[in-house]
């Protein structure tokens, strides 16, 4: 792994961190989501010199074409999810804060930053029972073909992995049992158990960080690719694989054979994909 690959390190929890809401949102609700969203929509128009009214208008009347024209990509219903953000990380206490799926898709797409909305993922590596490490290529469906993601598309990235969606009992894994269910079609009761082993920043995708989380399964690979192609959100990677999780596999996993013998990979996303290897290679080790 070289250095070079890995633009930003994963920090190690040396135990399972406990979780709880920044005092500012410690009785979110309903009505204060409301006044954020609408607070994230003006910041986003001033960003880029338009005017607020038709944004504000938009989510009112959930117009996405309107909407659309102040972020690209933007779905109805997403601009309406609170996420966890991420606030800070310190002597083993992990604060959430909340943001909207809109300020996270326009903090994805570059049209403005801000560190007190920066979006809580979670990213799932899952450990199979005949002992593989499950893996994703990224697709590029037909309705995402004018996003600019290119940098992404196509590439080798840990699945699954999505924004934690907030939820009233401060439940992290609840938010990553929703995405496993989802983009692989595997239910919680599958899982063996599940420990947060560390965080880093997500550069030059979401803007956001990620929160690693092991997962022990009780599948077969096999089953696992069986699970995936039935999913609701099975079209969010081409091709599910999977490499041997042993030090020499993890070491060393992607070689110029496989990319010639995969009918999809062409490349990795290496800035997600290293940091976590590395840390399978050094308990390893």
């Amino acid at each position: 792994m070289n250095s070079s690959q890995i633009q930003n390190t994963m920090e190690i929890y040396s135990e399972t961190p406990s979780i709880k809401l920044h005092s500012e949102v410690k009785f979110f609700n309903p009505s204060m989501f409301k006044k954020l969203l609408n607070t994230h929509a003006i910041n986003i128009a001033k960003s880029l010199s338009k005017d607020t009214k038709p944004i504000l208008n938009a989510i009112k009347t959930k117009d996405t074409e309107i909407l659309n024209e102040y972020v690209p990509g933007i779905d109805i219903d997403f601009i309406e999810e609170p996420i966890f953000t991420f606030h800070s990380y310190k002597n083993n206490e992990l604060v959430l804060g909340v943001t909207s799926g809109l300020m996270a898709k326009a903090i994805q797409r570059n049209i403005l930053y801000d560190d007190l909305y920066c979006p809580l993922l979670v990213q799932g590596v899952l450990i199979t029972r005949d002992n593989k490490i499950v893996l994703g290529v990224r697709n590029k469906p037909d309705f995402r073909k004018d996003l600019n993601d290119e940098p992404y598309d196509h590439k080798i990235m840990f699945c699954p992995a999505g924004y934690a969606t907030y939820n009233e009992n401060i439940d992290i894994t609840e938010s990553y049992f929703k995405e496993l269910e989802e983009e692989l079609g595997i239910n919680k009761r599958y899982v063996n158990n599940i420990s947060i082993i560390g965080h880093f920043k997500d550069i030059g995708f979401t803007g956001g960080v990620k929160l690693v989380i092991l997962t022990n399964i009780k599948l077969n690979f096999d089953r696992v690719v069986e699970k995936w192609e039935t999913a609701d959100h099975c079209w969010e990677y081409e091709e599910v694989f999977s490499i041997k999780n042993d030090i020499t596999s993890i070491k060393n996993p992607f070689t110029e054979d496989f990319f010639t013998d995969s009918k999809y990979a062409k490349g990795v996303i290496w800035p997600t994909v290293f940091p976590i290897l590395k840390y399978l290679h050094d308990q390893k080790c």
